[in-house]
């Protein structure tokens, strides 16, 4: 009676260590993810994207706009941030025009019209969150625009993209459009292309 006594507080005691040493991983890996989660969120890492409704501005028109604020590990919308700070900037740096704007689950919508005697030349738009403030110019969005009337007066060129922001490594596609000011298709025009990032070209053709 005695030995089986014994057995069962082994057996006991074995459980309970267990038990305790399952509890205490699992109290390790709470402690990890809270400690990750709080330094991701103070890191503040994201990047940005703004679709414009097209690349070329008359004095007068609307730049419509939608940004989108994403983790930069995840990809995954941010939710780190509560508003986007857009700036339009001549080739000097000044400011032509600025806003702050709401963000929604990521995401923002906004516009800025262009002045009507803004001078032709190209303008820079540039967006940041207030967690971005202090990361560094190499995470500012940036992404030129031209006001001013074409070269073509009768076409305006368009890009759409399949998606507004994209993987590493992955085959993507989008769409050139040329239209008139009306809004119509134009065809029987050759025209060139040419993608950059920042001064190394990726694609170009005719």
């Amino acid at each position: 009676m005695r030995n089986a006594c014994r057995f069962l507080f082994v057996i006991g005691l074995m459980s309970f260590t267990a038990a305790y040493a399952m509890g205490q991983e699992d109290d390790f890996i709470s402690r990890l993810k809270t400690q990750l989660l709080l330094y991701r969120t103070q890191r503040g890492d994201q990047q940005i994207v703004v679709q414009t409704d097209k690349m070329l501005y008359r004095q007068g028109e609307t730049i419509w706009m939608k940004g989108y604020v994403t983790d930069a590990i995840t990809h995954s919308l941010s939710l780190n941030s509560r508003e986007l700070s857009v700036q339009l900037t001549d080739n000097k740096g000044i400011n032509v025009l600025e806003g702050k704007f709401l963000l929604q689950n990521g995401i923002a919508d906004f516009n800025f019209p262009v002045p009507a005697d803004l001078p032709s030349d190209s303008y820079y738009l540039v967006a940041y969150t207030p967690e971005m403030e202090n990361s560094g110019i190499q995470d500012v969005f940036k992404k030129e625009l031209v006001v001013g009337r074409p070269e073509y007066p009768d076409i305006i060129p368009h890009v759409e993209y399949s998606k507004p922001f994209f993987s590493p490594e992955c085959k993507e596609s989008f769409t050139i459009r040329l239209n008139n000011y009306d809004g119509k298709p134009v065809s029987g025009k050759r025209f060139e292309y040419q993608m950059l990032s920042e001064e190394k070209e990726l694609l170009s053709g005719k």
